[in-house]
């Protein structure tokens, strides 16, 4: 949890000093599940032989799992190994009420379902979800993405009782990725849930508060018995000590071996107790005790520190209460790539395996450019975040938000707990090249803990198109919470985010709401736009669509409004109301094709006819303009019918039918997409890869349900605890602006690996290269549909890699990008070769004065320290120098480098004003007569101040200077000063690589 409020915000933060919910007070369910030579039939029928021999039934409960339904629904469930198969009986008060209609696959209401849930690995968050209605209709689906992207070849069968009615259920394992199926002592995460009007609407296995689609809250399977999946744990856990203590390190270290003969010990007496596990209890019970041995375990493991680091995929985060298994490598550096003007996110996570707190803050250093003298601060291109849990319905909780990590808050670990860290890299106004930064972790009560995250990004020679493709939109409605907070913040959110979109009050925006009208009921004056204005010089007039909010019930009479279609009068004042509004996005620079009329929202029949007469109103007076409506599956055919005439822009759901849908491309129209998102939706699957649906339909746009919870009353306080059942907000609350989400963070790079597809796309039509372009080609034409197959969270970024390295050949290949300036990106980076805080050290071969230094060899494993940009005074080796006015120190690095370029901490009195001069020499040999004058730079003092300034940009900071080395030959270097009679150097940091 994070101690003090960070950036600002008044949030929840799910701690120990919360009250608990009712959902937390039930553990998630737990149940064995027999193994059984072949699988039931699937007649729906109760009476099979197979599920005769089954006799535990497991009850549903109510959403938050405090109390059992009267109108009974009860499941049994068994697998042969190859399938998993369920049996429910659903009670109904009234069964003939039961729809009998089958809609067939992917099409179901929702009213009366049995939901079933499986995530095949428990310790991984993608589950698949299953539905089956009493008449039939049935859905399949990965997380929530829409059910037409997955289809399983699962069996089911329906069948409607004078009770109620009964779900048969057979799911094939391997197509979730049991290839082998499951054997005795596997487990899974499962819930099954009931959707229903009979009873309690929400009806769960496990409790999920009402909102189904939540991964932590799936209860277990355990296949097979308690005693058989005891045992196998137990098992595994006594395999993982016995690697450790033959690990190498483990056989250096007396005291790490000491603790493992002591976790063998317990382990040895967990599997006893294993043996007599009967009960869902008992296997809880001995689960605790399993996890706390995993966590010694870890602890044994990562020697004297106890902050455990490693990399972590942003688009699939560990479970809260889960800590990185034994198998699991620390790694404390980071790599990324990308182009300019892209946002590059990067995770990690740090977990606590002592058997106390630590409470740390994160320092990030300032950018260094490798191979020269770029500096940048930190906060210009990186932004540091956490992950963090925020409450949802019924109690449970999410981790989502990214409240960002100033350098004075404070994350405290609980022990055997872990955080993850969320990194944004903004590569805007980065040059290309190879840029490091350092992440030092500071525990405050115990400096020896201290953690370094070397960060290096690799900044491609060319810029992501800005698009406008994929056109974005999220109902953003900044008048509501909790946008409102800060307005302006909310804006600029918008704009990073890609969002170019935007819904403007259609009544105010279009100058509707400004007019009045004289006794012939003519306009008095023109529209007045001043609001339309404030949101074009608020998101600009290039890449942008804007649409007016305006159904025809808004209209007046005077306008064609209230069934007055064929008064003369009023068609005539709406063409020029209309004519105005076209003529004034044209004098800002922007065409017809800019701005579109919100004539109606998922219409049903009487709102299709509305759009029908706003339509023939807008045909009559202007027909390039556009109709802007959005169609969802609910929508029959007969009602796009209606409107088909008059709509322009249709901005449909991907899962809608396939008569819907080739009705609509038959349509000579604009496509857009959109989807309604709750909070518990993957970010992965849901938001990030919507952009690929896109690309495959053909789409120009993609839009999602909602920035924030728009139309949900509040009452005014700011906890994150939403006052409906399901949350749609991407955002959440802060005194200094919005918080972004990672789902909100996930659509932002959905937007980014469209806009690759379309850029490698043009690049392939205009390169003369016939062997590039095939390859771009095929490779544009195959990577979106190779994404939404895909089941790997890592498929997206794997492919953009894909993407970005033929993008960069065919760059190359037009001139556009030099060979050279690629080649030098993936030359090794130089090493830093001199230092100050080791042990070997060499005294500089001048005797004017006392300085000694440190060379680093290429395998120093202390490279991360050296780089980390925080050059400083170490005790010890630090010259003071008040004798000569010119003096020098020269450096033997042992061998001849190929250097790169020089740092230097240079302390001289601001007070005394004085030119300072700085030189640097090269030679290979190190005589008098073999110098060669590489770079000189010369510090000013400014009158009135204690600031010295450096020309060529040379000063970083604090007396931080850098040289060039031109890449030149050297074994020796010589750093020649001249000063006013006092000075003091620093660290020197000389760098370059190793000769081939």
């Amino acid at each position: 949890m994070i101690q003090k409020q960070v950036a600002g915000l008044v949030m929840v933060i799910l701690s120990l000093s919360l009250p608990v919910s009712a959902l937390a007070q039930h553990a998630a369910a737990v149940a064995s599940v027999p193994l059984v030579e072949r699988g039931p039939t699937m007649d729906g029928g109760t009476d099979d032989a197979v599920w005769r021999t089954i006799s535990e039934q497991h009850s549903l409960t109510n959403a938050d799992g405090t109390r059992t339904i009267d109108a009974a629904t009860r499941f049994r469930v068994c697998t042969d190994g190859q399938w998993l198969y369920f049996l429910v009986e659903a009670a109904h008060p009234r069964p003939t009420e039961l729809d009998r209609t089958n809609l067939g696959r992917d099409r179901i209401t929702w009213d009366e379902t049995v939901e079933i849930f499986i995530a095949p690995d428990p310790q991984a968050p993608r589950y698949y979800h299953f539905a089956l209605a009493p008449g039939g209709s049935n859905y399949d689906a990965i997380e929530q993405a829409p059910g037409t992207d997955w289809d399983s070849s699962w069996k089911h069968h329906s069948t409607i009782t004078e009770d109620g009615w009964v779900a048969a259920i057979a799911i094939p394992l391997r197509e979730l990725g049991l290839v082998e199926g499951v054997k005795i002592g596997d487990r899974l995460a499962v819930n099954v849930c009931r959707t229903t009007e009979a009873a309690s609407r929400h009806q769960n296995w496990s409790p999920t508060g009402g909102v189904f689609h939540q991964r932590q809250a799936m209860g277990e399977f355990i296949i097979g018995s308690y005693q058989d999946a005891a045992m196998a744990n137990a098992r595994q856990l006594r395999e993982q000590i016995n690697t450790a203590a033959a690990s190498e390190r483990i056989q250096k270290d007396t005291s790490a071996q000491s603790a493992l003969r002591e976790l063998t010990r317990t382990s040895n007496e967990l599997q006893a107790e294993a043996a007599r596990i009967r009960s869902a209890e008992q296997w809880r019970g001995m689960e605790k005790r399993r996890s706390d041995l995993l966590n010694e375990l870890r602890a044994v493991l990562s020697g004297n520190n106890p902050m455990f680091i490693w990399q972590v995929n942003p688009w699939d985060l560990p479970a809260m209460d889960d800590l990185p298994g034994a198998e699991v490598e620390q790694n404390t550096h980071l790599t990324g790539e990308a182009f300019q003007k892209e946002h590059l996110t990067l995770a990690f996570g740090v977990a606590n395996l002592s058997n106390a707190p630590v409470r740390f803050r994160i320092l990030p250093s300032e950018w260094a450019r490798l191979g020269s003298t770029d500096r940048a601060a930190a906060a210009d291109h990186l932004t540091v975040r956490r992950v963090t849990e925020v409450a949802i319905s019924g109690g449970s909780i999410l981790r989502d938000a990214l409240p960002q990590l100033r350098i004075e808050d404070e994350v405290t670990l609980l022990p055997g707990s872990h955080a993850v860290i969320w990194l944004t890299v903004n590569t805007r106004d980065m040059t290309a090249g190879v840029w490091r930064s350092n992440l030092t972790l500071v525990p405050l009560l115990a400096p020896d803990m201290r953690k370094d995250v070397a960060l290096q990004t690799t900044i491609y020679p060319a810029a992501l198109p800005d698009g406008p493709r994929p056109y974005s939109a999220n109902w953003a409605y900044y008048e509501n919470p909790p946008s409102s907070v800060n307005r302006e913040a909310a804006y600029q959110d918008q704009r990073e985010h890609h969002t170019n979109i935007h819904y403007l009050p259609g009544y105010a925006a279009s100058g509707l709401g400004s007019l009045s009208y004289d006794d012939q009921g003519k306009p008095r004056d023109d529209p007045d736009f001043s609001i339309l204005d404030e949101w074009i010089d608020r998101f600009g007039d290039r890449g942008q669509f804007y649409i007016f909010r305006m159904d025809y019930p808004r209209l007046p009479a005077e306008m064609g409004g209230k069934d007055n279609l064929d008064d003369p009068q009023a068609r005539e004042n709406f063409r020029w109301w209309v004519t105005k509004v076209r003529e004034h996005f044209e004098s800002r620079g922007m065409s017809v094709r800019d701005f579109a009329w919100y004539a109606a929202d998922e219409p049903d029949l009487e709102g299709a006819h509305q759009v029908r007469k706003f339509g023939t109103l807008m045909q009559s007076a202007d027909p390039q303009q556009q109709i802007y409506v959005t169609v969802y599956q609910a929508q029959r055919v007969e009602w796009l019918e209606i409107m088909a005439p008059y709509v322009n822009v249709w901005t449909m759901k991907f899962n809608i039918s396939k008569e819907q849908r080739d009705f609509l491309l038959a349509q000579d129209a604009r496509y857009f997409s959109y989807n309604v998102l709750p909070n518990t939706s993957s970010p992965y699957f849901s938001y990030r890869r919507e952009a690929m649906l896109a690309k495959v339909y053909d789409s120009e746009g993609i839009g999602f349900w909602s920035y924030e919870d728009t139309g949900i009353p509040r009452d005014g306080s700011t906890s994150w605890i939403p006052k409906s059942a399901t949350s749609y907000a991407v955002i959440y609350e802060g005194q200094d602006g919005v918080v972004p989400s990672v789902r909100w963070e996930a659509w932002r790079q959905g937007i980014q690996d469209f806009r690759y597809v379309e850029w490698l796309e043009t690049l392939v039509e205009a390169s003369s290269d016939a062997t590039l372009a095939s390859q771009g080609r095929t490779l544009a034409a195959q990577t979106p549909q190779h994404i939404l197959d895909s089941r790997d969270r890592t498929t997206a970024d794997r492919s953009m890699a894909e993407l970005r390295r033929i993008i960069t050949q065919l760059l190359v290949a037009d001139g556009s990008v030099e060979q050279e300036q690629v080649d030098r990106l993936v030359r090794a980076s130089p090493l830093c070769l001199t230092g100050n805080d080791t042990l070997q050290l060499y005294e500089n071969l001048d005797n004017v004065s006392r300085y000694r230094y440190s060379v680093a060899p290429s395998d120093d494993p202390d490279q991360t320290r050296l780089t980390d940009g925080n050059m400083q005074y170490p005790s010890g080796w630090v010259l003071f120098n008040g004798a000569p006015e010119t003096w020098a120190v020269t450096f033997d690095l042992q061998r001849p480098w190929q250097l790169s370029h020089l740092d230097f901490l240079a302390d001289v009195n601001p007070f005394v004003p004085n030119v300072r001069h700085f030189t640097v020499y090269l030679s290979e040999t190190g005589r008098e007569d073999d110098w060669v004058k590489i770079d000189e730079v010369t510090l000013r003092h400014e009158p009135g101040t204690d600031v010295l300034r450096a020309d060529a940009g040379r000063m970083r900071k604090d007396h931080f200077i850098g040289m060039e080395l031109d890449a030149m030959r050297a074994r020796y270097l010589r750093l020649e000063m001249k000063t006013p009679g006092y000075a003091r150097l620093g660290e020197v940091r000389i760098y370059g690589w190793a000769e081939e």
